[in-house]
């Protein structure tokens, strides 16, 4: 609700784009197949509308790729297929970055790795010379989590580092948590270097057993965020309890070699 008010406000009373609202927050919340209704129905209103700069439909990367978590490959094709004419015919350079995006996924989805590898490096390039850190950030997340299924653990960790730091930057809090959770899947000894240095104050902190109310105050902190901190250090190290946490923690900094930090 409160994005929709925010795109009324903004760009007026457009249906598609309230129509890609509510299709973006179920995306990113994890509801493919209402993403994909929502986003549709937007596609198909804008092009009753005659919108045909593809800057105008910013949504259609996201449609492209809810179609794809459904296995819904082809469809997923013909839409990008659709947004790359348009974005080639008016040389958008910041389109076509995602266009390549979408590319590498699509050929993740068909089970070409090299080839998905290869786009996503090449969609990095183009988000970057496009002035697009987000866009880059989805790229390498996107990159990471391709490598991974490969079971290319470092590489995977490298491009999903790489993005967290920038999701981090740009204070994306959905993709923050999407990205921590997939360094947690990749697993090793090494997950707590992907927590930032407050996050790792507050984890070491936190597996010695002190209570929000402790860490806050031994860090001078509000306790709002250290719980803040906690949820993305939860979230990164793919733990779900205080104990778990402890256990996790403490094994990736003995493995490393370095010391937990006390006051």
């Amino acid at each position: 609700e409160r994005g929709l008010k925010l795109c009324e406000e903004q760009v007026g009373f457009h249906p598609p784009l309230l129509q890609a609202v509510p299709g973006l927050v179920a995306l990113w919340s994890g509801d493919a197949a209402a993403g994909a209704d929502h986003l549709e129905e937007a596609d198909r209103q804008a092009q009753v509308l005659g919108w045909g700069s593809p800057d105008a439909r910013p949504w259609t990367a996201d449609y492209a790729e809810a179609l794809l978590e459904l296995g819904r490959v082809d469809e997923a094709v013909r839409v990008v297929d659709r947004w790359e004419a348009d974005a080639s015919r008016l040389a958008r350079d910041r389109v076509l970055a995602h266009v390549t995006r979408c590319r590498g996924l699509v050929a993740a989805a068909r089970g070409a790795v090299d080839e998905a590898v290869a786009l996503l490096e090449h969609a990095v390039e183009r988000h970057d010379e496009a002035g697009d850190a987000f866009g880059r950030a989805r790229a390498l997340l996107a990159l990471g989590v391709v490598r991974r299924r490969a079971r290319q653990k470092r590489a995977a960790r490298d491009a999903i580092s790489a993005a967290l730091a920038v999701f981090e930057q740009l204070g994306a809090a959905t993709w923050i948590e999407k990205a921590g959770a997939e360094l947690g899947r990749i697993g090793g000894r090494t997950r707590a270097k992907g927590l930032t240095a407050a996050e790792r104050r507050v984890a070491a902190l936190v597996a010695e057993g002190r209570t929000n109310r402790e860490v806050a105050a031994a860090l001078f902190l509000g306790e709002r965020t250290v719980e803040t901190h906690l949820s993305h250090v939860y979230a990164k190290l793919g733990v779900r309890s205080r104990a778990e946490l402890a256990r996790t923690f403490r094994a990736d900094e003995q493995s490393s070699g370095e010391l937990t930090i006390s006051s």
